[in-house]
Parts: structure tokens; C-alpha cells; sequence
């Protein structure tokens, strides 16, 4: 059914895969939370709209979802509904996932973190290095340790989404003897002899702005990725189970939960508190210094940056 699911989706606006993936897992997880058991056609979608929203809004029976992780659920359900031509039943769930996006976007105009549990998330720098000293320090370690310390590690220079997941180690002549399809088909870790690059294909943002690169020019980082490599010389994937396989987006989320645990006071966080953690070190005091600024020059801090502030003295 799941497959099914996916391919209504892929051919629908043209979805790639992991997007396919993605939705088409949020409604076999939403079927049998309402349900309990195996999803076998999609009817259920347009039979009882309360028990879609009981589904989307409740984790358990007595726990609620965030209104983030609801608002998704739903878009999953208009998605799904909407690359099975039902528009009409689709729209019966928008207005209310519109009003979660707002939400969204109002709170997050103030610049602070929404709740304490938000805040318990973040990570200073020095609380990211030590955590990664603290695995690095260990004498072995388990599989999910070893890709958490992954993850830690790239994103401390390069704070991605969960684009690592499922992440091909490739040769650059392999990979430039691929086809414009098969490199929009995964996300790729390219390796030669001097250089290593990210590519990121299939991402969030990727009908903007397409396949990216990223060069690693960080020497920790390169240093860190190639004592990996030449530890692990037959390792596939950047992150991988302990049977080599890829290690899903759903597998990184678990093995992010799971062990960022045990180094932030039983207090999980994923990659997207990485970025919100990468990004307030990083820029937070600019931001502040921005703010003051636009109040003296009288417009907002967007016209500042993207009107008055230049990168150099080059003209176009």
C-alpha cells in the first residue's frame, strides 16, 4: 500500500521519492494510530474526517502532538489527497494547517525560543565540543554512538538537516560518469584524493535551489572524514546501520533521540536544535547589533541586509 502511496505521489507535481517516502510514512503511522492495524486501501481519508484529525492531533490517547508535528500530519493527509484527485476533501484540512504555519512564523518573528523545552535543547559551542570529546574519549563505540558523533561533527561546521540519512560514499569519477537522473536521485558524500564534497539532491528546499554542493574545506572536519574512511575502507553510506545498510531519515531521528540523551540531562535534540544552536552562536550578537541599527536608519532588518549591507566594494 505504501508503495502505492508513493508512486500516486512521485507523479503528482513530480515528487521525488524521499518526499514520496516521507508522506506516504506519515499515513501508514496515522492509520494505525487510528486504526491498529495494517492500511489496506486509502478510503478511510474521506470517510471520517474527525477520526483524521484525532489521528493527526493525537500521539497517544491521552498525548497530544506539538502543533508543528500536527500541522505536518496534516499536510501529509492534503498531499496524499490531493495526488488522489480528491482537492475538495483536501481542502477541508487547510484552512486549519494555514493557521499553524502562521503560528509558526508569529512566533518565531520575536527571535526567541518559544518554550523552555525549546531552550533545554540548545547546545553553546562549547557544550557541542565537549559532548564530542566525550565520544571521541570512549574506547568503543556502538553503532548509534559512532554515527551520532557523525552527525556531531559535520554539523558543527555545516548544520544540514537530516540530509545525511541514506548519504552514498562515491568516487568523483564514478560519480561524474552518472546521469543528471541518477544524481538527482540520492544525496552523495564525493571523495578523491584532495577533496571532499556534499551533495545534496534530495532536500527539503530542493525545488529552489536544485542540487547543491557543499566542499568541505574545514580541516577538523576532513580530518575527522578521513580517518572514518580509512578505518572503514569497504563503509557505503556516511551513516549506516550495523549491517551496512543506509540509515533512513526515521533511523537518524531515532538515533538522534536516543543518544543526545545521555549528554544533555536526559533532554533530547535532533539536527534541526543543531541548526537553531549553530545559527544563535554564530550570528545571535549580529542579529542583536542588526536590530539596533534598523531602528536608527528607520526600516527593518531584512531591508538592511539585503538593501544597504554589501558583501564588498564590487560592482555588478
Amino acid at each position: 500500500m505504501e508503495r502505492q502511496i508513493e508512486e500516486k505521489l512521485m507523479s503528482y507535481k513530480q515528487m521525488k521519492p524521499k518526499s514520496a517516502k516521507k508522506y506516504s510514512g506519515d499515513i501508514k503511522r496515522l492509520h494505525q494510530r487510528i486504526y491498529n492495524k495494517p492500511m489496506t486501501d486509502l478510503q478511510w481519508l474521506t470517510k471520517n474526517r474527525d477520526k483524521v484529525l484525532k489521528g493527526a492531533k493525537m500521539k497517544t490517547k491521552t498525548e497530544e502532538y506539538n502543533y508543528l508535528t500536527f500541522r505536518n500530519n496534516l499536510n501529509s493527509v492534503i498531499m496524499v489527497l490531493r495526488s488522489l484527485g480528491n482537492d475538495k476533501e483536501a481542502d477541508t484540512y487547510v484552512e486549519l494547517r494555514d493557521k499553524f504555519n502562521d503560528k509558526y512564523t508569529e512566533d518565531n518573528a520575536t527571535g526567541k525560543y518559544l518554550n523552555q523545552k525549546q531552550m533545554d535543547k540548545h547546545l553553546s559551542f562549547k557544550e557541542w565540543d565537549d559532548i564530542i570529546k566525550q565520544l571521541e574519549s570512549k574506547k568503543t563505540l556502538s553503532h548509534m554512538e559512532q554515527n551520532f558523533l557523525i552527525v556531531m561533527k559535520i554539523h558543527r561546521e555545516y548544520p544540514l538537516r537530516n540530509d545525511l540519512g541514506d548519504m552514498e560514499i562515491i568516487t568523483k569519477s564514478k560519480y561524474e560518469k552518472l546521469s543528471d537522473e541518477q544524481k538527482d536521485s540520492r544525496n552523495r558524500f564525493i571523495k578523491n584524493q584532495r577533496d571532499m564534497t556534499l551533495v545534496l539532491a534530495q532536500y527539503k528546499t530542493e525545488g529552489k535551489y536544485h542540487r547543491k554542493e557543499i566542499k568541505i574545506t574545514n580541516v577538523k572536519i576532513k580530518k575527522f572524514l578521513t580517518k572514518l574512511l580509512k578505518d572503514n575502507p569497504d563503509r557505503k553510506f556516511i551513516l549506516q546501520t550495523d549491517k551496512g545498510k543506509p540509515l533512513t531519515n526515521e533511523g537518524l531521528a531515532v538515533t538522534m533521540n536516543v543518544v543526545s540523551k545521555q549528554f544533555n540531562d536526559g533532554v533530547s535534540f535532533g539536527t534541526t536544535a543543531l541548526r537553531k544552536s549553530y545559527m544563535t552562536n554564530r550570528f545571535s550578537k549580529t542579529k542583536r547589533e542588526m536590530k539596533k541599527m534598523a531602528g536608527v536608519l528607520g526600516h527593518s532588518v531584512n531591508t538592511g541586509m539585503s538593501i544597504y549591507t554589501k558583501e564588498n566594494k564590487e560592482v555588478v
